[in-house]
């Protein structure tokens, strides 16, 4: 129930991935269908204080987890009447009746909050998940906003507890990069650095919400920069624009795996010849130009997202709290950012770097030799 994974099949660092385990008797076919019936169900939820950054999953939801709430003693101090974790009864109307769960909160070591688990009756995997993270996720809400810290949930498991197979939801974590000839290659235009920074922003974030709504507006941005040129062009002599790499998906999944790890700098070229990248672009929009994309798919759930935070009247029935807001996100979030990485390299093709202050010798001896070729401008 403990696996260390090979990073590179743990998915595109920083995607949302589920992952699955299934007990089987020797003998059995390893593609037999996975039983998802009505049982009884644990989830767990793990927190973490910071992102996590491992490869040994542990499908069972382990011991760990940590947090900035302090919920009991430390271990070492706790008495025997002393409280040891904190129990949260919910309830809530469903259309067809009413859901009641206990949330059991327990402590690390530390005596911090770690973990949330709920056991349920349920009729499966999906649903055991819905009406837990419905539940949790609500009291989370709840209580960041009463002691003002954040509560990140690092990885989501259920299991069934019959047959004790589960899934596991989690982050895929970042490798360790070097750093190359490339990655000094410093674009200081304003427009080029503000499509960066919201990508950075959006990578360095702990929320899909605002992943999706700082790469979203860098396609947003892009597309309007290019309306703006295409219109300043002469009357009959409009030509469009022009970009370097067409910005259309492949038809066909094997060449989109090979965009996939071409695009993603971290991606081991290998993913090329199997299906752990197909999860990127849904098949219904294969050789679909990004503009019918954005429209078509991405622009209503970005507006699902933007006009809850920001209209007025917005509607804050469309919880980030709940299973389908969360699912539906992590369908469309690796597309979205593998679209908004291509169309910033075409726009660095097109708005270049201009003519520098200060051109470093070919050949160089000493950082000081460097140091004085700069200060003399």
């Amino acid at each position: 129930m403990n696996a260390e994974i090979p990073r590179d099949v743990l998915g595109i660092p920083g995607a949302y991935y589920q992952m699955w385990v299934h007990n089987m008797r020797k003998g059995d076919k390893p593609d037999a269908s996975f039983m998802s019936r009505r049982d009884k169900y644990r989830v767990v939820f793990t927190l973490s204080r910071h992102a996590l950054d491992q490869q040994n999953l542990d499908f069972k939801g382990g011991t760990g987890g940590d947090s900035f709430i302090q919920l009991v003693k430390p271990e070492n101090e706790r008495q025997p009447g002393d409280p040891d974790e904190i129990v949260i009864f919910s309830a809530h109307g469903t259309p067809t009746g009413v859901e009641k769960v206990e949330i059991h909160g327990l402590p690390n070591k530390a005596g911090r909050l770690a973990q949330c688990v709920v056991e349920l009756v349920a009729a499966s995997f999906g649903e055991a998940d819905r009406i837990a993270f419905s539940a949790v996720s609500g009291f989370f809400s709840m209580l960041t906003f009463e002691v003002d810290v954040p509560l990140r949930i690092g990885q989501l498991n259920v299991e069934q507890t019959s047959s004790q197979s589960g899934s596991m939801s989690y982050v895929c974590p970042y490798p360790d990069v070097w750093l190359t000839a490339a990655g000094t290659d410093l674009n200081t235009l304003p427009y080029i650095q503000s499509l960066l920074s919201l990508y950075r922003e959006g990578v360095n974030s702990n929320s899909i919400n605002y992943q999706f709504l700082c790469w979203y507006k860098i396609i947003e941005g892009i597309n309007w920069k290019r309306g703006e040129e295409v219109a300043a062009q002469p009357v009959g002599a409009k030509t469009g624009v022009t970009v370097k790499v067409p910005e259309v998906l492949p038809s066909t999944k094997e060449e989109m795996r090979k965009l996939v790890a071409q695009v993603f700098p971290t991606l081991d070229a290998k993913g090329t010849n199997d299906e752990r990248w197909d999860h990127v672009a849904p098949d219904e929009v294969l050789g679909w130009k990004f503009n019918r994309i954005r429209q078509d798919k991405l622009e209503p759930v970005r507006n699902k997202v933007a006009h809850m935070l920001t209209d007025v009247g917005g509607d804050l029935t469309l919880s980030p709290d709940s299973q389908s807001h969360r699912v539906e996100l992590a369908k469309w979030i690796s597309l979205l950012r593998l679209m908004a990485r291509m169309m910033i390299r075409n726009e660095r093709v097109r708005h270049p770097q201009p003519a520098p202050l200060f051109n470093a010798p070919i050949t160089t001896g000493h950082i000081s030799q460097l140091r004085a070729e700069f200060d003399k401008r």
